[in-house]
């Protein structure tokens, strides 16, 4: 009963996967056994000092390994605690799957039948967002400030050791704000690796990807905290864009939003369609998106059938903090972060 009130008593993660494409483990068998072993050995390590985990269990097909990381500028003792959170939460939201991976604030915890460490997973890519909603008076300056405060901690977080790649900074935006950065990497990332992982989060074409998904869950009621599969991520493109190729694409709006313009939610799916296109090239910027958000009058191209796996697959959340004046907005892989701040 004890440990049952612990598990329900753990805070949520901002985002979990459990990926399905390595299959399931079964009870009592080996793979079990090693997760278990190298879950544990993880939980009671204090030596590491800071803040990394990269450590294996088993051997072939049995083989588990495992990556935690804590952001660098928390204390140990909060980084023990938020990793055997981790681990407690992890295995209990994704029973049996031999990959899975967590996100707190302050740490994350992955595991896998795979090989993760020293490797930049472009299969996975796993994507967070947090957004500040609110708008800057000058967005060519903001996204000017933004890329040069960004290129700077890029650099400074990839030329890190094997302790650590993380830097944090702030710049001068705009009407007088302050905007802050942190950006982080697995320190097992060689320098490279690292500036590669940091510079394909912050692509604006590609990311745009993830702002379509989003729209067309919001708009379809399909929204959630999290996005288990590639496989949903499919089904809800290939609706949208189904209904859409057939000229039924009002069938996709949730029927629950009665008080919002039908034609509003139209144009939020035709602008989440040109977002998720296939080709890259062909996506919107999100200067773009903002203009066609709020103009009329803005002829809007037709949008291409989408790409149903954006590197394997997006994950998104707009948590309650996101609607929060001053908060804080966030990419995340599973290998890489951003996060910006305003004053």
């Amino acid at each position: 009963m004890n440990f049952l009130y612990h598990l329900l008593a753990l805070p949520d993660f901002f985002y979990h996967l459990c990926l399905s494409g390595n299959g399931n483990y079964t009870t009592n068998s080996t793979y079990q056994a090693n997760l278990n072993s190298l879950l544990s050995s993880i939980s009671s390590n204090s030596e590491i000092s800071y803040g990394f985990y990269n450590l294996s269990a088993g051997q072939g097909s049995n083989k588990v390994n495992a990556i935690a990381l804590c952001r660098e500028d928390i204390n140990l003792d909060v980084c023990y605690s938020c990793v055997n959170d981790s681990i407690s939460k992890l295995t209990q939201l994704c029973p049996y799957r031999k990959e899975a991976i967590g996100w707190y604030d302050t740490c994350m915890l992955r595991y896998s039948n795979r090989d993760i460490f020293h490797i930049m997973d472009a299969e996975t890519s796993l994507r967070y967002y947090l957004c500040n909603p609110n708008n800057v008076s000058s967005l060519d300056q903001f996204n000017q400030v933004l890329e040069n405060l960004l290129d700077g901690l890029r650099s400074n977080a990839a030329s890190g050791g094997s302790l650590g790649k993380f830097a944090v900074g702030y710049a001068s935006a705009p009407a007088f704000k302050t905007l802050y950065a942190l950006v982080q990497c697995t320190p097992d990332l060689f320098e490279q690796e690292c500036n590669d992982c940091l510079v394909s989060i912050t692509r604006v074409k590609s990311d745009i990807f993830s702002f379509g998904v989003l729209v067309l869950e919001l708009v379809s009621g399909q929204k959630r905290s999290y996005i288990d599969t590639e496989e949903e991520i499919k089904c809800l493109l290939t609706q949208a864009w189904k209904k859409w190729d057939e000229g039924t694409a009002s069938n996709l709006i949730d029927p629950t939003l009665k008080e919002g313009s039908r034609n509003e939610m139209m144009n939020c799916i035709h602008i989440g369609l040109l977002c998720v296109q296939e080709s890259i090239s062909d996506r919107p910027t999100i200067a773009s998106v903002i203009h066609m958000l709020n103009s009329n009058s803005v002829t809007r191209p037709s949008p291409a059938k989408p790409g149903f796996f954006m590197q394997s697959s997006v994950i998104l959340k707009a948590s309650s903090s996101s609607l929060e004046p001053n908060s804080t907005s966030s990419i995340e892989s599973d290998q890489c972060r951003i996060a910006t701040a305003p004053l």
